[in-house]
């Protein structure tokens, strides 16, 4: 409580449960979309900046002068290392994905991860944590897993996380579903449809 957080692709399905319980947990909330987008992140309780238009960056530090807390970045690439940059002494940042890589070689991010490492090298009291994704932290802290996704479900019972279903696609055409993925211009999960017809 008290905290400042700031999310990217905050109109997508990890954005919005991210704005969801940062908003139980009664959080300042920033999220980071294209400004068509930005009516997902108001009706959550957000304050949404637009990320194409302007500098982002310094955007937030107006609605943020002291830094945030808590920036999590679901893109990667330049969001990931001006993230960092936004954070106070203390904050931290969550990369949970790396959207900016599509199309492009893991050498494009390897100059962003060496810029948000390298910075470690001299300590600034920030923190970082790279997801390495949930079958890992399944297998690796099976207890806190199975209590967060017990609570995730009741939350969500409660509709006090509420799922944003963007588009529903029949698994015939998954090829659809990964064109609309590509553009960028989807808003919450897209889900595929197995139960046939």
């Amino acid at each position: 409580s008290g905290e400042c957080m700031a999310v990217t692709s905050a109109a997508g399905g990890v954005g919005t449960a991210v704005l969801d319980l940062g908003k139980i947990a009664r959080l300042k909330m920033i999220g980071i979309a294209s400004k068509g987008k930005h009516d997902v992140i108001q009706k959550r309780g957000a304050i949404a900046v637009d990320y194409q238009d302007r500098d982002f960056a310094k955007e937030v530090r107006q609605h943020a002068p002291n830094g945030l807390d808590l920036f999590i970045d679901n893109v990667g690439g330049e969001m990931l290392s001006k993230g960092y940059g936004l954070l106070r002494r203390g904050g931290r940042l969550v990369s949970n994905g790396a959207l900016s890589i599509r199309g492009s070689s893991r050498n494009d991010f390897l100059p962003i991860l060496l810029a948000v490492y390298g910075r470690k090298l001299i300590p600034d009291g920030k923190k970082t944590a790279f997801n390495s994704g949930v079958a890992q932290l399944a297998m690796k802290e099976p207890a806190w897993y199975q209590k967060t996704l017990r609570e995730m479900v009741e939350l969500t019972a409660r509709h006090e996380v509420k799922p944003l279903v963007g588009h529903i696609f029949p698994l015939a055409e998954v090829a659809k579903a990964h064109a609309l993925i590509e553009t960028g211009q989807s808003r919450g999960k897209i889900l595929l449809d197995c139960r046939g017809k």
